[in-house]
């Protein structure tokens, strides 16, 4: 069994409108309305107004065009050569190629009647007006994504819970069973839900950005530093009491994740402190184990720092 989804309805609803319209006002080439219909309905509405208007432009040059050429040179395969030699590099230079195709279409209207006359250029304003204005009406309307990118939200934080707090284990212990499955898990999420909203911004026309967005963003940056983390983490072969304060911490940003940065900022401060004024490390292992420590402290910062940016 497979789903139909909103977009789909909205194609063959918007389709079955433009044909019957076309159809009842005794336009030529009726079928050409659906099938521009078809072209400029699209996943957002910033992108079907500027797929929209970039075929009915493509369209308008088509027919000036394809008017110029065929009453100088004649109705003839060479003319259709030679005008979408000119036709479509004209339309690429202009940034709208998206409406090659359909202007194709109405250059071939031209073609196939031979003759250009007022009441064939009506027409073909009428085909465009028609596939391009349902085409945007059947847009004004986009499901709302909030429901989903909620989950997202929810997902994702779990997961980065769920990380913090295995790394703090293995940080206090040495070894962990762990399989690792929330990093691969988490960086997924992250793509499919700066996606998802970025769909949600270019369905909001008068804004540039959304806070889903700015929130996916923040979250992918922390995850990187728990990437860069991650190494180092696994690089500590010696258990040092340091570990135990370090690991604490860990728990702790686990734990207050979506409380206010500030404040677990100051307990990582004072962790740093208290670990700054502890005797100096007699071996090298034990040296390199609270290099690594620290290094890891660094990076939580940033973790940190990251969050309150968007605070």
């Amino acid at each position: 069994m497979f789903g139909i989804g909103f977009r789909t309805i909205k194609t063959a609803l918007g389709t079955g409108i433009s044909l019957f319209l076309a159809q009842s006002l005794g336009l030529q080439y009726f079928v050409s309305a659906g099938i521009l219909t078809i072209l400029c309905i699209q996943p957002t509405k910033k992108r079907s107004i500027t797929t929209a208007m970039a075929r009915a432009v493509a369209c308008l040059i088509g027919l000036g065009s394809g008017a110029l050429v065929f009453s100088i040179l004649g109705y003839h395969w060479l003319s259709v050569m030679l005008l979408f030699l000119l036709h479509i590099p004209l339309l690429v230079r202009l940034k709208i190629q998206e409406g090659i195709v359909t202007s194709a279409v109405i250059i071939f209207h031209l073609y196939l009647d031979q003759q250009f006359t007022l009441s064939l250029l009506w027409n073909e304003v009428q085909l465009i007006a028609i596939g391009v204005g349902i085409a945007l009406l059947m847009n004004l309307y986009m499901p709302s994504h909030e429901k989903k990118l909620k989950h997202f939200q929810e997902e994702i934080d779990q997961n980065i819970q769920i990380i913090l707090k295995e790394l703090a284990a293995f940080i206090r212990a040495g070894d962990t069973l762990w399989s690792g499955k929330e990093f691969v898990d988490t960086a997924n999420r992250l793509e499919e839900a700066k996606d998802l909203s970025l769909q949600t911004v270019e369905n909001q026309l008068l804004r540039k950005q959304d806070q889903h967005y700015r929130y996916f963003k923040m979250r992918e940056r922390q995850f990187e530093r728990l990437e860069r983390m991650l190494p180092v983490v696994s690089s500590i072969d010696v258990q040092v009491p340091q570990c135990h304060f370090v690991g604490e911490l860990f728990e702790y940003l686990g734990q207050h994740l979506h409380d206010n940065p500030r404040d677990t900022l100051q307990h990582l401060q004072r962790v740093r402190g208290f670990l700054k004024g502890l005797e100096l490390p007699l071996t090298r292992e034990e040296f390199e184990a609270r290099a690594s420590l620290f290094t890891i402290l660094n990076e939580l910062e940033q973790f940190i720092l990251i969050q309150l940016e968007l605070a």
